[in-house]
């Protein structure tokens, strides 16, 4: 019956850190990005109401191509979701960012709101969740582990 139990607790154990460390990516992610700041009211050219913008640095060897950006949206006051929809949002971006080089990135909100916000939204949990490079090659954080907050 000991046997038993140090058996399945071991198996456990294996399993749990089995799976952390194939979760968990040791290597440092290829950039580096400033805390986001949402801005109310317009900027010309990227929104009429609402955005979210922050800098990302390519500490890579090669050049960055397309990002996605994913990230979460609450109300200040409320801690609600603000927007239309989920507030759990994905961000498209083609762009050239060379090795080395640093480059700001604007999200528009527009597309997510019904009401003009009055003061600036939280933005929680943003992350790359996949570069593509020049070449092709492709880097991935699917879960999130390298993540910013404007808070």
């Amino acid at each position: 019956m000991k046997l038993k139990k140090l058996l399945i607790i071991f198996s456990f154990l294996v399993l749990l850190f089995g799976c952390a460390t194939s979760v968990m990516n040791p290597d440092p992610p290829p950039y580096v990005i400033s805390k986001p700041v949402c801005t109310v009211g317009a900027k010309e050219q990227y929104y009429n109401f609402a955005g979210i913008d922050f800098t990302i640095s390519n500490t890579a060897k090669k050049d960055i191509q397309y990002v996605i950006i994913k990230c979460t949206v609450y109300d200040a006051d409320t801690k609600t979701n603000p927007l239309i929809g989920s507030n759990q949002l994905v961000f498209k971006s083609a762009l050239s960012i060379l090795s080395g080089n640093m480059q700001t990135i604007v999200l528009s909100l527009d597309p997510f709101i019904f009401v003009a916000p009055k003061t600036p939204y939280l933005i929680d949990f943003l992350y790359i969740a996949s570069i593509t490079y020049s070449d092709g090659s492709t880097w991935e954080d699917t879960n999130g582990t390298y993540y910013s907050r404007s808070y």
